[in-house]
C-alpha cells in the first residue's frame, strides 16, 4: 500500500505530525511518500524531525512556497497537491495540515473535479475553521455553513479535529454530512525525559536558583513574545524571578531587547537562547521552568506546549481565547488571561509564578494527559489503515468520551 503524506511547508510543529504518522505505520506494510516543499530537506525542523528516519519514507521536494492568503494561497498549493497525487497514484492520503486546501478541495469537488480516485483513503487535520453556532450575526453564521460545506464536499473518508469544543458543536448541531466524518484527534506529546529542575538548567548553562516562566517556540509577534517582554518587565517580581524565551526570534523582539529593554537581559532576568530548539533543548527547557506561558493573542487553535506542560507536571499561563482560553481551566492545567493587557498579564505572571510549587494535576489533568500520549496518537492512526495492514492493532485506544469531563456542557453552551 502507498502512503502519500503531503506537507507544503515545513515550518513550526507541521514537520513533527508528518513524523507521527511515519512512527505510527512503520510495523505496516506501507511505502510512504512525502511531498514537500523544494527546501525543506535543507530547514532546521527537517533536521530535528525527519532526517533520523529517512530510510523510511521517498521524499518528493516539488512544492514551491507560495505567499498570500485565500485563493492566491491555496489554488496553486491544490494545483501542486492535485499533480502529486496523480504522480504518486496513492491508496491512501494524508493533509496533516488541512486548513485551506481542504476547502478549495471541496469547492473544486462540487464542480465535478476529484483529484483523489474512488477507493482511495483520504484523511485530513483541521486546526482551524469555523465552529456552528459562533458569531452572533448571520454573516458569521453563514460563514460557517459554508466552511462545513465546502469542508464535507472535499470527500474526506474523516475530518481529524483538535479542538473537542469545535467538534463537539459539529456534531451537535453541524452540517449533517459533515459531523458524520468528524472524529477528535490527540495531540501528539512524544515521551519526554524528565529531568529535575537543577538538571534541566545545568543542561541549559542557565543559574538554578530562582524561579522560571519560559515562552518557548517561535518568538514573534504572533505569538505574543513583545507582549510577554513587556508584561514580564511591568511585573512586581524577585531579584531571582526570571523569564527564559527559547527559540528562533525574529528581528523586531530582538531589537526589543537590545534597546528598551537590554537592562532585563543584562540583569540576567531575561534569559535568550535564539535558536530553533532541538527536541532535548526543547525537554530540558520545559523541565527548567516552573510555569510554561504561551501568550498567543490570537491563537484558536491547539497548543503542543499546553499539553507538553501538562504531560510534566507544570502549570501553564495562557491567553484566554480559543482553544488555549477553554481547555486549560476545563481540565485545570493552570490559569488564563487577557495577555493584550499588560496590567492583567504582569500580574497573572506574578500570582503563577508565586504558586506554581504548589500546584498538581487533577484527575481531569491525568486524563488529558493520557488521551494525548504518543501511543494515543499512534493507535488512532492507525486505525485509519485497513484491517489486513494492522499488524499493531490498537489496543486500549482512548477516545475523546473516554476523558470529557462533565463540565465541558457549560462550556458548549457558551459557543
Amino acid at each position: 500500500m502507498k502512503l502519500l503524506i503531503f506537507e507544503p511547508c515545513s515550518a513550526g510543529h507541521r514537520l513533527q505530525y508528518v513524523r507521527v504518522i511515519i512512527d505510527a505505520f512503520q510495523d505496516a506494510a506501507v511505502e510512504i511518500v512525502v511531498v514537500a516543499e523544494k527546501t525543506v530537506s535543507s530547514s532546521a525542523e527537517y533536521g530535528a524531525h525527519l532526517k533520523a528516519v529517512e530510510d523510511r519514507f521517498c521524499l518528493d521536494p516539488s512544492v514551491s512556497r507560495v505567499t498570500g492568503t485565500g485563493l492566491k494561497l491555496w489554488g496553486p498549493v491544490y494545483r501542486m497537491f492535485h499533480n502529486a497525487v496523480k504522480r504518486h497514484q496513492p491508496d491512501h492520503v494524508f493533509i496533516p495540515f488541512g486548513d485551506g486546501i481542504t476547502q478549495v478541495m471541496g469547492v473544486v469537488r462540487l464542480l465535478g473535479i476529484n483529484p483523489i480516485k474512488a477507493g482511495v483513503r483520504f484523511d485530513t487535520v483541521l486546526f482551524r475553521g469555523k465552529t456552528p453556532g459562533e458569531g452572533k450575526t448571520i454573516r458569521d453564521r453563514i460563514g460557517s455553513l459554508i466552511w462545513q460545506i465546502a469542508t464535507a464536499s472535499a470527500g474526506a473518508d474523516a475530518y481529524h479535529l483538535l479542538n473537542p469544543f469545535q467538534y463537539e458543536a459539529i456534531l451537535q448541531r453541524g452540517f449533517k454530512p459533515l459531523a458524520r466524518r468528524c472524529v477528535m484527534l490527540p495531540e501528539p506529546v512524544e515521551k519526554i525525559e524528565k529531568l529535575s529542575i537543577s538538571q534541566a538548567r545545568q543542561r541549559l548553562s542557565i543559574p538554578e536558583n530562582g524561579k522560571f516562566i519560559a515562552c518557548l517556540g517561535r518568538l514573534d509577534r504572533r505569538k505574543g513574545a513583545d507582549l510577554m517582554i513587556k508584561a514580564f518587565a511591568k511585573a512586581s517580581l524577585g531579584d531571582n524571578d526570571r523569564l527564559l524565551m527559547f527559540g528562533a526570534m525574529d528581528p523586531d523582539i530582538k531589537s526589543m531587547l537590545e534597546n528598551e529593554y537590554k537592562v532585563l537581559v543584562r540583569r540576567g532576568q531575561l534569559i535568550v537562547i535564539d535558536r530553533y530548539l532541538s527536541q532535548k533543548e526543547l525537554e530540558a527547557a520545559l523541565c527548567a521552568a516552573d510555569v510554561i506561558c504561551t501568550p498567543y493573542p490570537n491563537h484558536m487553535t491547539s497548543s503542543g506546549f499546553v499539553v507538553r506542560a501538562a504531560a510534566l507536571g507544570k502549570p501553564v499561563l495562557a491567553a484566554d481565547v480559543g482553544w488555549m482560553g477553554k481547555i486549560v481551566p476545563v481540565f485545570g492545567l493552570g490559569d488564563t488571561c487577557d495577555v493584550t493587557d499588560a496590567s492583567i498579564f504582569s500580574e497573572a505572571i506574578q500570582d503563577a509564578l508565586n504558586k506554581a510549587e504548589f500546584f498538581t494535576l487533577t484527575q481531569y489533568a491525568k486524563q488529558f494527559v493520557a488521551y494525548h500520549s504518543i501511543e494515543n496518537c499512534y493507535a488512532h492512526w492507525r486505525a485509519t489503515l485497513p484491517a489486513k495492514l494492522q499488524t499493531r492493532r490498537p489496543q486500549g485506544l482512548l477516545s475523546w468520551d473516554n476523558v470529557r469531563p462533565h463540565h465541558v456542557d457549560s462550556v458548549l453552551s457558551e459557543v
